[in-house]
């Protein structure tokens, strides 16, 4: 499989480099894939890695296979690694916190808001989340009862879009990012990425956002390896299904799901008009993330450009991932 010939690829010449000492990805997933990596197929990458030509190489494999005990904790790896710098919000927030588990010893900072049309945020106060790059553009903010707010009218805890005007021609331009005020920096408030404020499904009317539902997921699971929902448009089974992938489902996890979707009021009067039916669960047993990023480079997307997501719009979902329908 191409996904895996490139991980193979990537950790070997990775685990060459002994003076590692940052590394920075846009996704977690690209680091936690290759950590899942490691752990299935060790044996044969560092029996690849010690037969190297490179002799620096092959006293990494050895130095690796002396002091790395098995389990989770991979600090070994990279001895001398500081910072991992990669996004660790919204959908991202659960392969950041498996990083963590992975690196205990590491820093893991969280990288600001950066668009292609503008920076919005960056990371600047240790504990705190980014906060915003008041001297790059003229940002606005528009609350969900669609006012435009400037940054010291935000408040803690609220969600807002982003609404940027730069020096390049941009004037208002709506980025589409949802973000949540943290708290404050002096008088700059500290964002945090909740979603994209465009990414909706809406197989009859019920219109679902991958901000809003990103926010039902944390609220019901936390923190899991893998939580995704998508529509499922077979005949007869017309709803929503909520792949997950953790050591413990919670109790009446389905019937939960369901009634918080049923807080959108398009969604709530598709169910009672039969158009939707309850919204299920499908339990991963394993790589939920492999197996979601592996669907999206066969059909064309490149590996590097795989994010996260609450919410696919794509349906079909059960062929691709290793599990069973539990409700």
């Amino acid at each position: 499989m191409a996904v895996e010939r490139y991980q193979r690829a990537l950790l070997l010449a990775l685990l060459a480099e002994e003076n590692l000492r940052l590394v920075s990805v846009w996704s977690p997933t690209l680091l936690t894939g290759l950590c899942d990596f490691f752990q299935l197929h060790h044996q044969e990458i560092l029996t690849e890695l010690e037969a190297s030509r490179n002799p620096l190489a092959a006293r990494r494999a050895r130095d690796i296979l002396r002091t790395w005990q098995g389990g989770t904790d991979l600090s070994c790896l990279w001895p001398q690694l500081a910072v991992i710098s990669c996004w660790a919000d919204g959908p991202s927030r659960a392969a950041a916190d498996e990083l963590r588990r992975y690196f205990p010893g590491t820093v893991l900072q969280a990288k600001g808001l950066l668009a292609t049309e503008a920076f919005v945020s960056v990371p600047l106060l240790p504990g705190r989340d980014p906060v915003l790059a008041a001297g790059c553009h003229f940002f606005e903010f528009l609350s969900p009862a669609g006012d435009c707010l400037l940054c010291h009218e935000l408040s803690t805890g609220k969600r807002y879009e982003v609404v940027v005007t730069t020096g390049g021609g941009l004037y208002r331009y709506r980025l589409g990012d949802i973000v949540e005020v943290t708290g404050f920096a002096g008088a700059l408030p500290c964002l945090r990425f909740a979603g994209r404020g465009e990414a909706v499904s809406d197989l009859c009317g019920e219109k679902l956002h991958g901000a809003w539902v990103g926010k039902i997921l944390d609220d019901l699971l936390g923190s899991c390896r893998f939580a995704m929902l998508a529509p499922e448009r077979s005949s007869g089974n017309r709803g929503y299904v909520l792949f997950v992938e953790t050591k413990a489902l919670p109790a009446g996890l389905a019937c939960r799901l369901d009634l918080a979707m049923a807080e959108n009021p398009n969604y709530q009067l598709c169910r009672q008009n039969g158009q939707l039916g309850p919204a299920r669960v499908f339990r991963i047993r394993q790589n939920g993330a492999l197996s979601y990023t592996r669907r999206l480079v066969e059909e064309g997307m490149r590996i590097g450009e795989v994010k996260p997501t609450a919410l696919s719009r794509l349906s079909g979902w059960q062929h691709h991932f290793d599990g069973e329908l539990v409700a």
